[in-house]
């Protein structure tokens, strides 16, 4: 990993800016025994559901997230990265810039669960 060693000004001013970010994490509960059901066989099923967490979740947030923000009127709506994952457990993190986009953050991210359960049912 490179880090970067020339920065403008205005870089450096973002980069010390003081922020408050939220996190927000989703894992697979009980994803140790689900994998070991399967490492008994020659069968990896249980990577079709790991892929489409990995894959899916984000992208179902982010529609959800564009449909809350868009329902409580927040331009611009916030945003939420994928900060990092360990195993099976994903962290996003979004950057609060107004208190508002709080309750739109914790509104998309407890909507996308169950649509998420219900997606990885039907697969």
């Amino acid at each position: 990993m490179k880090f970067q060693t020339n920065l403008t000004l205005g870089e450096f001013e973002e980069l010390v800016r003081p922020k408050l970010k939220l996190f927000l994490s989703v894992d697979i509960v009980g994803s140790t025994e689900y994998k070991q059901q399967f490492q008994a066989g020659t069968t990896q099923d249980w990577l079709s559901l790991f892929l489409s967490f990995f894959t899916d979740f984000p992208q179902l947030l982010d529609a959800e997230l564009a449909k809350k923000a868009t329902q409580a009127d927040l331009t611009p709506p916030p945003k939420v990265l994928l900060w990092k994952s360990l195993g099976d457990e994903l962290i996003f993190t979004a950057e609060i810039r107004h208190r508002s986009s709080v309750a739109c953050l914790l509104d998309a991210f407890r909507a996308t669960l169950p649509l998420a359960m219900d997606n990885w049912r039907q697969n």
